[in-house]
Order: structure tokens, then C-alpha cells, then sequence
């Protein structure tokens, strides 16, 4: 397994952790931000990687605001730097 399939199924397991913790399916996350039903899938299986930008707008949507560690750790879990 290379570091980047690692990556993106350690992104995809929290993103989905996440994502439960707050009740959420995956059409409702969809709908929250503005990403396909099939996109949040791949994301949370590890086939497709997100950008810095998507893991961003997702972060927003799961709760950034109000605990800032899940910027920051979804961040990181994407291979992304944190930066403010």
C-alpha cells in the first residue's frame, strides 16, 4: 500500500467517523457541501483524494468553527500542511 492510498483511507475513515458522529448521511453532507453523493463516497473509501479545498469546505461543514482540531486534523490526514 503506498503512503498515499494510506492517506486517503486514514482521511476517509475520520471523514466518515465524522460524518456519523454527527448524524449525517452521506446525501446530507453532500447537500452541506455542495459535493456529490459519489464523491463523499470515493473520499471515504480512499479512491479519490481530496484537495485542499475540499477538505477545507468539509471541515466547515463538520464543525471547524467550533473545534478547531478537525481543520487541522483532516488537514493533515489529506497530506496537507496546516497553515492559518
Amino acid at each position: 500500500m503506498s503512503a498515499t492510498s494510506f492517506t486517503s483511507h486514514a482521511f476517509g475513515k475520520k471523514l466518515q467517523f465524522l460524518r456519523k458522529a454527527q448524524g449525517l448521511t452521506q446525501i446530507d453532507l453532500s447537500n452541506l457541501s455542495q459535493l456529490s453523493k459519489s464523491y463523499i463516497s470515493f473520499l471515504e473509501t480512499g479512491i479519490r483524494h481530496p484537495s485542499r479545498e475540499v477538505v477545507l469546505r468539509l471541515a466547515e461543514v463538520l464543525g471547524a468553527d467550533t473545534v478547531p482540531e478537525v481543520r487541522e486534523e483532516l488537514l493533515l490526514l489529506a497530506g496537507f500542511t496546516v497553515e492559518n
